[in-house]
């Protein structure tokens, strides 16, 4: 009996290892949040960035499929790897922006991200630290 317990403790923590690990990885941005990548191309039609400070909200980049803009801004976010965290939290006391990916044909497929200066990105409530990539402020520099 001792032994089927055992066994069933080390296969439950195995599974959890996996599980953790598939979690809390590396990742390609748009493989996290998109299905497929091909589909980010063909889903998003518009991108939206705008920064928030304690006083004012301003629009930094508004850009629509066809602009110039678009697909450079496009395959910068493409290039982005995050990595899930637990134990860092996004400052929103300090400057961050906010990223609309906006979808006319299905506006549920609409995604809507805030990050901050440090690289923290929030995504429906999960935390996310910018591993690689240029960041938002770089990005926005670089368009503008």
């Amino acid at each position: 009996m001792k032994k089927v317990i055992l066994t069933l403790v080390g296969v439950s923590l195995c599974v959890l290892l996996v599980l953790g690990f598939s979690e809390y990885r590396t990742k390609n941005f748009v493989d996290t949040f998109i299905s497929n990548p091909d589909e980010f191309v063909e889903m998003v039609d518009s991108i939206v960035i705008w920064g928030e400070s304690d006083t004012s909200t301003v629009s930094e980049v508004i850009t629509n499929e066809g602009d110039e803009l678009f697909q450079e801004i496009q395959s910068a976010f493409s290039e982005w790897e995050v990595k899930r965290t637990v134990f860092k939290e996004l400052d929103l006391t300090s400057q961050t922006y906010g990223v609309n990916f906006k979808s006319e044909e299905n506006p549920m497929k609409s995604i809507h991200i805030l990050i901050d200066k440090d690289g923290m990105i929030n995504v429906n409530g999960y935390e996310y630290e910018l591993v690689s990539g240029i960041t938002i402020e770089e990005l926005i520099d670089r368009v503008n």
